[in-house]
């Protein structure tokens, strides 16, 4: 405006420019970059070059009703020429494209600072709100961004959140999904709270923000909104929060599901009593039961259905279907094995549906699940009279006889002394592995392969490195530094690990110089330490091609073995040794030692010249002992 003048309303012209004194303008709230801060230096530069060349793009102004004009394209043109006029009075007066159209001036802005630089999100979160709040409806800022409503209406929702969140998020302490996940509540205190329960630390993703704002609140695909519907839950009152940045919303009112979920399923009940024909049938508010579950406290027995018999051609039949499991079939094979395993089960019958129920229940699919053939206590005697239950001494029986039986079954060695010989045999592995790289890499494209059945892990692949060590300490287990041990063959390179860590991009340079040699060496060293797996006829065919030898890292001693082995262990490895017999003297001595002494007797004979040469021990036997290892695996 000059001073001759004065810009109104019904005066301006829109999409031309107009002279303007510099006094009569200001940043306008509606410029994107309104809440920015100033890069002080910049501005001089840009002031400098406006006091040489002048000003070479015009800004763009909206004018008020007082007729003052704010800039909303321009503004560190503007802060620029606050400091060129005090050089060059004649930029008091400046050229300013004007115009009295709000959703003109916004268009004007977006496409500046849109081709300037990318706007920053919080800050165009921030414009969108403010615009709304003028007055402008979604469609009509729509319009003036060029963006879809959709988009005005997401940016306005996460504009409407508490100041200390979006400061978060321009702070870059939270990312933008974050910061959608806060729409899912309009409570400020509860948004304020889980804001500084982030802030305290922590791993915290969108889902855990969400869940944190609506915990009271199930969701609506929760299994009791899929059991009862949408729909009926709408119908009967019910209202849900939808989310307008993905296809979550939660329910308002989780009593009116509750109430609406318990009289569906106990509908639902009675028609499945009816049907089958069960002497009563329960509800239950779990979504995952098993039939153990029901038992264990001894209210209630499960009895079994009266298996069925297959026909000389289904039998014939079966067999043919031999171990191969259902996924493998086609279709209409499955289809039919099922049926055969059906009539093996059984079915209930109706005597035993007269003494008996079942409980249904709702999976988190929201189908409908029951558990059959169970029986309450008071009908208990009625089901053992009739043979579909055992009685409490017949059940005492069996589990006797099991206890028994695991008692005859148990483990020749403890648990602790197999983990540790596991341990060390895998080791073996390892160190066997250092020295044939190309079965090596043949394990590792394997691995890969469809062939491994992937979820049967041939190898750990990472890039730390674990030790593979026994739990207790052992002197007499030595591994190699190549898979993490403490033996070295040359000399100790400590000064190496504590060396400057050169820049990545230089250490791999580096790498690259040392040639394909030294790379095939790091990649056999790595994924030799990475072998793992405990699959028996893999790891005889590894044992056989890579010349796999316990006894190379660990020896035997009667502090890692021997003491951990019992007596009657140790006597028959005396006479498997030493091929001695029964009624042999040295036998005889050696059975009546104390366990402690058997340990020591046995340590030297594996490790003491002497000894060996008491007992006269054989090249043959000699050779016995150097291989031996405990059959533990």
């Amino acid at each position: 405006m000059t001073k001759q003048s004065k810009i109104t309303a019904e005066t301006a012209v829109t999409n031309k420019t107009q002279l303007i004194v510099l006094s009569d303008t200001y940043v306008s709230e509606h410029n994107p970059r309104f809440n920015e801060g100033i890069d002080e230096d910049s501005i001089k530069d840009l002031a400098e070059t406006i006091v040489a060349r002048g000003l070479m793009q015009n800004v763009c102004g909206l004018i008020d009703d007082k007729g003052k004009v704010g800039i909303v394209a321009g503004r560190r043109r503007w802060h620029a020429l606050q400091l060129a006029v005090k050089e060059r009075p004649d930029l008091e007066t400046i050229e300013v494209r004007v115009t009295d159209d709000l959703e003109t001036a916004l268009a004007w802005a977006l496409l500046e600072n849109t081709a300037r630089e990318e706007m920053d999100v919080v800050d165009e979160i921030r414009h969108y709100g403010s615009s709304l709040q003028t007055g402008l409806s979604i469609s009509q800022v729509a319009k003036a961004y060029c963006v879809t409503e959709a988009h005005v209406r997401r940016r306005a929702a996460l504009a409407k959140l508490p100041v200390s969140v979006l400061d978060a998020v321009k702070a870059g302490d939270l990312s933008l999904s974050d910061a959608q996940a806060f729409t899912v509540s309009d409570e400020e205190a509860k948004q304020l709270e889980v804001l500084e329960a982030i802030s305290e630390g922590g791993y915290w993703h969108a889902h855990h923000i969400k869940q944190a704002l609506t915990e009271e609140k199930p969701s609506t695909t929760c299994r009791m909104a899929q059991y009862v519907g949408l729909n009926a839950y709408k119908k009967a009152g019910g209202t849900i929060d939808t989310n307008l940045f993905d296809d979550e919303a939660v329910i308002n009112d989780a009593s009116k599901l509750d109430e609406l979920f318990s009289a569906k399923l106990m509908k639902a009940a009675r028609a499945f009593q009816k049907k089958e024909n069960w002497a009563w049938v329960d509800i239950s508010d779990a979504s995952h039961i098993m039939a153990y579950q029901l038992t264990d406290d001894g209210e209630l027995a499960l009895i079994r259905p009266i298996p069925g018999e297959l026909t000389d051609d289904q039998q014939a039949r079966y067999v043919e279907f031999g171990e191969e499991p259902y996924w493998n079939m086609e279709s209409e094979k499955r289809k039919e094995k099922q049926a055969l395993d059906d009539i093996l089960v059984g079915e209930y019958s109706d005597e035993q549906r007269a003494m008996a129920g079942a409980v249904l229940y709702v999976a988190n699919n929201g189908t409908v699940r029951e558990i059959v053939g169970l029986v309450k206590a008071e009908d208990r005697t009625k089901a053992v009279e009739a043979g579909f239950l055992k009685s409490d001494e017949a059940k005492a029986a069996d589990e006797a006889a099991d206890a028994a039986e695991k008692k005859a079954n148990k483990p020749a060695f403890a648990a602790a002394f197999i983990d540790d010989m596991t341990a060390i045999r895998l080791a073996a592995f390892q160190t066997a592995l250092l020295r044939k790289p190309e079965l090596v890499l043949d394990l590792l494209a394997f691995g890969l392969s469809r062939g491994s059945h992937w979820g049967n892990e041939t190898m750990a692949v990472r890039f730390d490195m674990e030790r593979n060590m026994p739990k207790n300490d052992d002197d007499a287990f030595r591994l190699c530094p190549d898979l993490g041990g403490d033996m070295h063959d040359g000399e100790d390179d400590e000064d190496d690990w504590d060396a400057e860590e050169a820049p990545i991009a230089e250490a791999f340079e580096a790498f690259l110089t040392q040639g394909k040699k030294a790379r095939n060496v790091e990649i056999t060293e790595s994924f030799a330490r990475a072998f793992k797996t405990q699959e028996a006829d893999m790891m005889t065919l590894i044992a056989e091609k890579a010349g796999v030898n316990i006894r190379e890292i660990w020896a035997p001693t009667a502090a890692n073995c021997f003491k951990r082995m019992k007596a009657a262990q140790l006597d028959a490895l005396f006479m498997q040794l030493l091929e001695r017999e029964a009624d042999r003297s040295e036998f005889r001595t050696f059975k009546k030692l104390k366990k402690g002494e058997k340990d020591q007797m046995m340590h030297a004979l594996f490790h003491d010249a002497d000894v060996q040469a008491i007992y006269k021990v054989t090249s043959t036997q000699k050779a016995r002992i150097n291989e031996w290892t405990p059959a533990c695996f």
